[in-house]
């Protein structure tokens, strides 16, 4: 709830130069790459996870971005990638706890920049073949577990991501 949220929290965790504490909220996605490298110029091209925190509601959002790594006007030339990603339960009607799976969406972002910095993102653009190899699920109820053919991936707009 609201109230819940609202509430300060404190906690004290253990951090050692090895060792650093990362915390998400529920509701929230966050892409990771997860291939440890020398360099980001050696992750170009490395598949993408997707980290889902969900929230009470077994819901979460978050965007994606990719351009080449390297050039500085890639949003002014149009050679970029967003996505905005939503998963959400189906299948349970108005009782989001009684959901049969999972839905993640994968559709073309809003502007991230002013205007008139910024050129519509060029569909031919494809960021190197960037792809999401896996999606990770936090927040699922205890007594709940995740199958393959119960988690639905839709591409909105794309044959790719």
């Amino acid at each position: 709830t609201a109230a819940a949220e609202a509430e300060a929290a404190e906690a004290s965790l253990p951090v050692t130069r090895d060792r650093i504490p990362v915390l998400l909220r529920g509701g929230h996605v966050v892409p990771t790459l997860d291939r440890p490298r020398r360099s980001t110029a050696a992750q170009r091209g490395d598949p993408l996870t997707l980290v889902v925190a969900l929230d009470g509601a077994h819901r979460a959002r978050g965007e994606l971005y990719a351009d080449d790594g390297e050039t500085f006007d890639a949003v002014s030339r149009g050679s970029y990638l967003w996505r905005r990603v939503q998963v959400f339960p189906e299948g349970g009607g108005d009782d989001d706890a009684a959901f049969s799976r999972l839905v993640v969406t994968l559709a073309p972002g809003g502007p991230i920049v002013p205007s008139d910095l910024r050129a519509p993102a060029d569909p031919a653009y494809d960021a190197d073949g960037t792809l999401v190899d896996r999606i990770v699920i936090l927040g699922l109820p205890w007594d709940r577990s995740v199958e393959c053919p119960s988690l639905v991936a839709r591409l909105e707009g794309s044959t790719q991501l």
